[in-house]
């Protein structure tokens, strides 16, 4: 896990104590880990070799992906009709 269930908490500002989501945000960081590998061409654990630890903009980019994963259920919006981009 490259990013808390903590974290995620606080970057989604949900009350610790609230417990009902937690499995869904956890599997919400892996598809948002995976997606974010995916755009870079490379596996976080490549990263982390080189780097010694998983470079800040990644984590962030792997929040900002569970925030919007979280916020948005559908990948559409039924205010207008359109695709929506990604968050980061």
């Amino acid at each position: 896990m490259i990013v808390s269930l903590d974290e995620i908490k606080k970057h989604l500002n949900i009350d610790p104590w609230f417990e009902q989501d937690d499995e869904y945000l956890l599997s919400l960081e892996e598809v948002s880990k995976e997606m974010v590998e995916t755009h870079l061409g490379y596996t976080c654990e490549d990263l982390e070799y080189d780097y010694g630890v998983i470079p800040a903009p990644v984590k962030h980019a792997i929040l900002l992906m569970i925030g919007n994963l979280y916020n948005n259920r559908e990948s559409v919006s039924t205010l207008t009709v359109k695709e929506l981009p990604l968050s980061y």
